[in-house]
């Protein structure tokens, strides 16, 4: 679906738009994988760490 979508478009539009085009569409989809994976990371250790810092910190 997509594959035929982009390829439509490409018969529409030159290969250097298309590549800009690629290229931000996939610094857009990276930064958006970065931030799931950060959330994702501070959902999974954030229980973690609440418990352990207080820990850590009292150890001394």
């Amino acid at each position: 679906m997509i594959l035929n979508a982009i390829a439509a478009f490409g018969k529409i539009a030159n290969p250097k738009s298309i590549a800009v085009f690629s290229q931000k569409l996939l610094k857009i989809v990276c930064h958006t994988v970065a931030i799931n994976t950060i959330n994702s990371l501070q959902k999974g250790f954030g229980d973690y760490l609440t418990r352990m810092v207080p820990v850590l910190i009292n150890y001394d």
